[in-house]
Protein backbone atom coordinates (compact mmCIF):
# COMPACT_ATOMS: atom_id res chain seq x y z
CA UNK A 1 0.00 0.00 0.00
CA UNK A 2 2.94 2.28 0.56
CA UNK A 3 3.89 1.78 -3.08
CA UNK A 4 0.91 3.82 -4.31
CA UNK A 5 1.89 6.88 -2.29
CA UNK A 6 5.52 6.78 -3.41
CA UNK A 7 4.79 6.23 -7.11
CA UNK A 8 4.52 9.32 -9.25
CA UNK A 9 1.11 9.57 -10.76
CA UNK A 10 0.93 9.91 -14.50
CA UNK A 11 -0.54 13.12 -15.93
CA UNK A 12 0.16 16.84 -15.79
CA UNK A 13 0.34 19.07 -12.78
CA UNK A 14 -1.67 22.27 -12.56
CA UNK A 15 1.44 24.38 -13.15
CA UNK A 16 2.33 22.43 -16.30
CA UNK A 17 -1.21 22.88 -17.64
CA UNK A 18 -1.18 26.63 -16.98
CA UNK A 19 2.17 27.04 -18.74
CA UNK A 20 1.02 24.93 -21.71
CA UNK A 21 -2.19 26.93 -22.01
CA UNK A 22 -0.31 30.24 -21.83
CA UNK A 23 2.14 29.16 -24.55
CA UNK A 24 -0.71 27.85 -26.69
CA UNK A 25 -2.59 31.12 -26.32
CA UNK A 26 0.49 33.11 -27.34
CA UNK A 27 1.08 30.92 -30.41
CA UNK A 28 -2.58 31.05 -31.48
CA UNK A 29 -2.69 34.82 -30.92
CA UNK A 30 0.37 35.34 -33.11
CA UNK A 31 -1.08 33.11 -35.83
CA UNK A 32 -4.39 35.00 -35.68
CA UNK A 33 -2.64 38.36 -35.93
CA UNK A 34 -0.61 37.18 -38.92
CA UNK A 35 -3.75 35.87 -40.63
CA UNK A 36 -5.62 39.13 -40.00
CA UNK A 37 -2.73 41.18 -41.40
CA UNK A 38 -2.61 38.94 -44.48
CA UNK A 39 -6.36 39.31 -45.10
CA UNK A 40 -6.17 43.12 -44.83
CA UNK A 41 -3.17 43.22 -47.17
CA UNK A 42 -4.96 41.06 -49.74
CA UNK A 43 -8.05 43.25 -49.48
CA UNK A 44 -6.00 46.40 -50.03
CA UNK A 45 -4.27 44.91 -53.09
CA UNK A 46 -7.61 43.80 -54.51
CA UNK A 47 -9.15 47.24 -54.01
CA UNK A 48 -6.14 48.92 -55.62
CA UNK A 49 -6.36 46.65 -58.66
CA UNK A 50 -10.09 47.31 -58.99
CA UNK A 51 -9.49 51.07 -58.76
CA UNK A 52 -6.86 50.85 -61.51
CA UNK A 53 -9.23 48.89 -63.73
CA UNK A 54 -12.00 51.45 -63.15
CA UNK A 55 -9.60 54.30 -63.98
CA UNK A 56 -8.45 52.52 -67.14
CA UNK A 57 -12.06 51.98 -68.27
CA UNK A 58 -12.97 55.63 -67.57
CA UNK A 59 -9.85 56.81 -69.38
CA UNK A 60 -10.69 54.64 -72.41
CA UNK A 61 -14.26 55.99 -72.49
CA UNK A 62 -13.01 59.57 -72.24
CA UNK A 63 -10.46 59.07 -75.02
CA UNK A 64 -13.11 57.49 -77.25
CA UNK A 65 -15.55 60.33 -76.59
CA UNK A 66 -12.89 62.96 -77.25
CA UNK A 67 -11.79 61.29 -80.46
CA UNK A 68 -15.40 61.21 -81.71
CA UNK A 69 -16.14 64.81 -80.69
CA UNK A 70 -17.01 67.03 -83.65
CA UNK A 71 -17.20 64.22 -86.22
CA UNK A 72 -20.90 64.62 -86.84
CA UNK A 73 -20.45 67.96 -88.57
CA UNK A 74 -22.88 69.63 -86.21
CA UNK A 75 -21.50 72.10 -83.74
CA UNK A 76 -23.31 71.62 -80.49
CA UNK A 77 -22.54 73.73 -77.49
CA UNK A 78 -22.93 72.26 -74.07
CA UNK A 79 -24.12 74.81 -71.57
CA UNK A 80 -23.15 74.89 -67.96
CA UNK A 81 -25.91 74.57 -65.38
CA UNK A 82 -27.14 77.88 -64.06
CA UNK A 83 -26.74 78.09 -60.36
CA UNK A 84 -27.15 81.15 -58.30
CA UNK A 85 -24.76 80.81 -55.44
CA UNK A 86 -24.49 83.82 -53.26
CA UNK A 87 -21.85 84.03 -50.60
CA UNK A 88 -23.18 83.74 -47.10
Amino acid sequence: MGDCSTKRRSGFSLLEMVIAMALGTIVLGAAGAALTARVWRDLTVSQRAEMQQDFRAASDMLMRDLSLAGRSGKHVQIGLPKTSTTPV
